[in-house]
């Protein structure tokens, strides 16, 4: 069973969680990023035997460098939205969207101008967070299946089908 707790040290709230026995050995995970309970709630699920603590490997010398560097590597990504934008109008891919309508990093927002540019969209805002994969995952595989199917249908259609027609004129 896991439970949830939090402790104050010098007048800091940390949230913590504590899962399977008290009478096996204690593992402390210090992940240092918000979504540390996240990524490490499913651990009572994993062997022992198995575990691959990736503190050192936080910890590495230029690490905290490198986390910044894609931090604002995102932000030369909206001066370059007109062109992407420019892509969707000329050439019309297929496109399956999958949004979180409650993700606080990429609000659902930001899904809906894809409408505007793109004619063959199949549009999904699921009830998730950011973490939508995580959250939805079976749905989002089934939206992925089926939109490859209808894809490759649709492809076919065009090429094989259109071209039949076409050249019996």
């Amino acid at each position: 069973m896991t439970t949830f707790h939090t402790i104050s040290i010098d007048g800091l709230d940390i949230f913590y969680r504590e899962a399977g026995s008290r009478s096996n050995p204690t593992i402390l995970l210090l992940h240092g990023f918000p979504t540390s309970s996240h990524i490490f709630r499913n651990l009572e699920a994993i062997s022992p035997d198995t575990w691959n603590m990736d503190q050192l490997f936080l910890d590495r010398p230029g690490n905290d460098e490198i986390q910044l560097a894609l931090l604002y590597s995102y932000g030369t990504n909206p001066p370059l939205y007109p062109q992407w934008q420019e892509y969707f109008r000329k050439y019309q891919p297929p496109t399956l969207i999958v949004w979180g309508k409650n993700d606080d990093i990429f609000p659902a927002e930001g899904a809906y101008p894809y409408k505007d540019d793109l004619k063959d969209v199949e549009f999904h805002l699921l009830d998730t967070g950011h973490f939508a994969l995580e959250e939805e995952g079976d749905a989002i595989c089934a939206s992925q299946q089926r939109f490859a199917i209808a894809d490759h249908i649709r492809r076919f259609m065009t090429t094989h089908v259109g071209q039949s027609q076409d050249s019996s004129s």
